[in-house]
């Protein structure tokens, strides 16, 4: 009897070191996918990053593009603003100095002086206008 107790008892060990190998062979498989897995996880994730940086970076440069361009838009607008400005002044001074003088209330030689310079001020900003005004300026001396 103590023989077949031997016997059971070394099928038992042998049976769980059986068991227990093939276990251990299963869950090393199973960790090994499973760290496969995560490793594609983890590249998958490091891919999904770099594509996000490169389209948050490529938004941010199209963003910088936008606000400079809005800059110099802004830019210009200020300047077209103040060239119109300049214009409607000369135009105003002219027209202010011609008024006067019909009035009496200035000399022709002062009204003329004073439209003289409102040309050569929108000379500085519209040529072509100052060139009309002058024309028109010598016009308006000529007939008195």
């Amino acid at each position: 009897m103590i023989n077949n107790s031997d016997k059971i008892k070394n099928y038992a060990i042998t049976i769980f070191c059986i068991s227990a190998t093939i276990f251990l062979i299963f869950y090393g498989i199973f960790l090994n996918n499973k760290i496969q897995v995560q490793k594609d996880l983890m590249f998958k994730g490091d891919t999904i990053y770099k594509d996000l940086m490169f389209k948050v970076d490529a938004i941010y440069n199209e963003y910088m593009i936008v606000v400079k361009e809005k800059n110099n838009l802004q830019v210009e607008i200020r300047e077209n603003a103040k060239s119109a400005a300049d214009l409607f002044n000369g135009l105003i001074n002219i027209f202010s100095a011609r008024l006067l003088e019909q009035e009496n209330l200035i000399a022709k030689s002062e009204a003329d002086l004073m439209a003289i310079d409102a040309i050569s001020k929108v000379a500085e900003t519209n040529p072509d206008l100052a060139r009309i005004m002058s024309i028109l300026n010598r016009n308006w001396i000529d007939r008195r």
